[in-house]
């Protein structure tokens, strides 16, 4: 997402000549379903009716940010400092006056970055420059299926939803129903850096063009500006001690507040200031010693957040959670219950309806590092093995992601030392390599969930099975190729995900288009264009393609692998848009700059299979050349002949670069198209994207 460019490889703003290709529209019950079109767009409709007496889970500003029972460092009320440029781009973004519904913007910000202050900040102004509305759903809020139904009818509305990380199997339907109900509202969404992968995966789902989504980073403090924060806190006695505190935690002013508060009482030592490591303990300590007041519970209470820490969110109305934590804890469902409201009351847990997480997120992820790593040794405490032994369902796949995503963060806090999922991984590894067809299955589709997160234990994980071959067809072929697409998704495992792929499709013999999720069909995905990808992902497809037609023999029958290149010679990017009711399918033409290079060396791989001495290699070659420029003449048909005539050129120079082999391949096939695709057109087409 880049609130400044568009994607690497397409720009939303070549779309020829303006003119708008038809639309189909269906009528479907909400289940029912609806047949793509070859061309233009699609419209797919769906009904729903709301429920009135549903709960509201929406807040106002002043119920979201300005709890007054809120303790000091969880206040807002220090004044904002550093963030007012930051504040300014997303009031413009929020005010602008540009008739575009539905427009998102994300907010990116680590964990006690200080996003909600921002967010508070930006709810206040837009409110008082626009005389709008402002709507905020919190982390811990739980919402229905209704829920945006009950959002005020109002001109300028802009709604909030805070942490959209913690709710990924939520934020889908949120956006889809607020894009229905309220297409004239102004959506912000924030979230921490980890959770941008789920979040682009939410807008795929969506069909969200992702250069259509602003995007901000929430950067680290100046020293100068946390400096001035935690004189604030310190006060005149110990403001002197601001800067060395600044440059200890001004990364998080969070905790630097809520040190620099410590400081002030006397609860904290400013000589030990010296560790990083150190004092995150230090704050820790003084935070639960100031949360939990009561010595005769606090052990107890102590061990109740390690538990919600490691399933969070805990929600009491689902049975599993409950047993789980009692499970854990040794402690009967009703003390439990009783342990919980204590600490909802001290303010460290949260509750919204029935759903329990600790406060601020940054916290409750320092406390599960506590749980799950003895600080001395580094070695596991055995919590996260239990953790394991008495959870399963939603409480198991919240564990997992909650650890992972803790092991991310704990890589680099700590200097030596085992991580903190390291013992969940190892037993969950063991389980999947000792388990049947059915538990393996079973676990794949939590794995999917870790894999962004964790890529390199979950490449270790299924490389092996891969590599051996299909001994369990249908699971390895159906259930694998999902994760590794997922492991896909970050450009540091990307060559080693293609080739596993590519290992499990050379044993899947359906056709390529039959199922979008074999191994065969999510490399294609993984080829083509569209407006929220980069280029990266085109020439990490392309490179493979060369290292697999050299490693094996090629098929035949579908041209594989060399057919994977028939979607880099596309002419145009497909993007979704998917909003309840209305699936749009568009499609933006290519610039011939941006997409030259990748390309180019897509002909090269064709070219010098073409001149091989295996005439099986050089015939299915020729055949997949021969489908790559009847594509390009088919696009000449819309006014695109220009283009076709550079790629032709540059088509002929890497054709000579070859050798005697490109120069042959140059002859029958670029004659004939040229003379039955290009004759007779003018030097610039109307509409040309050039």
């Amino acid at each position: 997402m880049d609130m400044k460019s568009g994607p690497g490889g397409t720009s939303p703003d070549a779309t020829g000549s303006g003119t708008h290709a038809s639309v189909q529209t269906n009528s479907a019950t909400h289940g029912g379903t609806a047949n793509a079109v070859q061309n233009g767009n699609l419209t797919v409709n769906q009904y729903f009716h709301a429920d009135p007496s549903a709960p509201n889970p929406w807040l106002t500003p002043q119920e979201a940010f300005n709890d007054p029972q809120a303790a000091a460092y969880f206040s807002h009320h220090w004044d904002l400092v550093g963030r007012s440029d930051l504040v300014e781009q997303l009031l413009s973004f929020a005010l602008a006056d540009d008739d575009t519904e539905g427009r998102i913007g994300v907010l990116v910000g680590a964990a006690g970055g200080g996003k909600s202050r921002v967010l508070q900040t930006l709810a206040a102004e837009f409110a008082r420059r626009s005389e709008g509305v402002v709507q905020v759903l919190l982390a811990t809020e739980g919402v229905h299926q209704h829920a945006v139904e009950q959002l005020p009818q109002h001109d300028s509305l802009l709604v909030i939803i805070e942490d959209a990380h913690q709710r990924p199997d939520e934020l889908a339907a949120i956006i889809r129903a607020l894009r229905r109900e309220r297409p004239g509202a102004v959506l912000v969404v924030s979230t921490r850096p980890s959770g941008t992968t789920v979040l682009r995966g939410t807008f795929r789902q969506l069909r969200v063009d992702d250069a259509r989504v602003s995007t901000w980073e929430l950067g680290e403090l100046s020293t100068q500006d946390a400096s001035r924060l935690a004189e604030q806190a310190l006060g005149e006695a110990k403001r002197h001690l601001a800067r060395r505190l600044a440059a200890t935690v001004g990364d998080s002013p969070f905790l630097l507040v809520f040190s620099a508060l410590e400081i002030a009482r006397g609860r904290l030592d400013p000589q030990r200031m010296e560790s990083d490591a150190r004092l995150h303990r230090e704050v820790v300590e003084a935070f639960i010693e100031t949360a939990l007041t009561d010595p005769a519970t606090r052990d107890q209470d102590r061990a109740v957040l390690h538990t919600v820490a490691a399933l969070q969110p805990v929600r009491t109305d689902v049975p599993r959670f409950v047993k789980s934590m009692a499970a854990l804890l040794g402690t009967p469902d009703s003390l439990l219950q009783v342990q919980l409201r204590r600490l909802v009351s001290s303010g460290v847990l949260a509750r919204r309806g029935a759903s329990h997480r600790i406060l601020p997120d940054l916290l409750g992820d320092v406390l599960l590092a506590e749980a799950a790593i003895n600080p001395d040794t580094g070695a596991s405490t055995g919590f996260l093995e239990r953790v394991l032994a008495e959870t399963d369902g939603e409480p198991l796949t919240n564990a997992l992601v909650n650890a992972g995503r803790v092991d991310w963060q704990w890589s680099r806090l700590r200097s030596t030392g085992r991580s903190p999922f390291e013992p969940l991984w190892h037993t969950i590894e063991q389980e999947y390599t000792d388990g049947d067809a059915s538990t393996r299955s079973q676990l794949l589709k939590v794995i999917r969930n870790i894999a962004p997160f964790q890529p390199r234990r979950v490449l270790g994980l299924l490389r092996p099975e891969v590599e051996a071959g299909p001994a369990d067809a249908s699971r390895l072929l159906d259930d694998v190729p999902p994760v590794l697409a997922a492991v896909a998704q970050g450009p540091e495992h990307l060559g080693e995900a293609l080739d596993l792929l590519w290992k499990l499709g050379q044993h899947d013999m359906r056709p390529l288009r039959s199922s979008s999720q074999s191994a065969l069909g999510l490399l294609s995905d993984l080829a083509s264009y569209s407006p929220n990808k980069p280029l990266l992902y085109q020439e990490a497809v392309v490179e493979a393609v060369a290292r697999w037609a050299q490693q094996g023999p090629v098929r035949t029958a579908d041209r594989m692998p060399f057919a994977l290149l028939g979607r880099i010679f596309e002419p145009v990017a497909e993007g979704h848009e998917f909003d309840g009711r209305t699936l749009t399918i568009s499609r933006l033409p290519l610039l011939a700059e941006r997409v030259a290079p990748v390309r180019d060396r897509a002909y090269r791989v064709l070219l010098e299979a073409y001149g091989s001495a295996d005439r099986i290699r050089a015939g299915v070659a020729a055949r997949s050349f021969a489908e790559a420029l009847s594509g390009q003449v088919g696009s000449s048909q819309t006014g695109w002949c220009p283009h076709w005539r550079r790629w032709r050129r540059a088509h002929v120079k890497s054709a000579r670069a070859v050798g005697g082999a490109g120069r042959a391949a140059v002859g029958p096939l670029a004659c004939g198209v040229r003379l039955s695709g290009c004759r007779g057109r003018s030097a610039r087409s109307p509409g040309s994207p050039a």
